[in-house]
């Protein structure tokens, strides 16, 4: 029996997905999560500082998922 993809966090699945490389069904359930809340922003050069918060928060983030 599969786990049900819809119940565990993005770190979850992620994870699942890198111990079962061949559940595709898992892998395209994390694909479908990642692309449904996409982020894109444009930064200009002189937003280098704003960048690097963002990566450090962004880190942090995926350490307390």
């Amino acid at each position: 029996m599969k786990p049900d993809f819809n119940v565990m966090t993005k770190s979850e699945l992620r994870a699942y997905v890198l111990k079962y490389r061949e559940d595709t069904a898992a892998f395209e359930a994390l694909a479908d999560r990642i692309y449904a809340n996409p982020n894109p922003q444009w930064y200009q050069p002189e937003d280098t500082e704003k960048i690097v918060d963002l990566i450090q928060a962004s880190k942090q983030s995926n350490l307390n998922d």
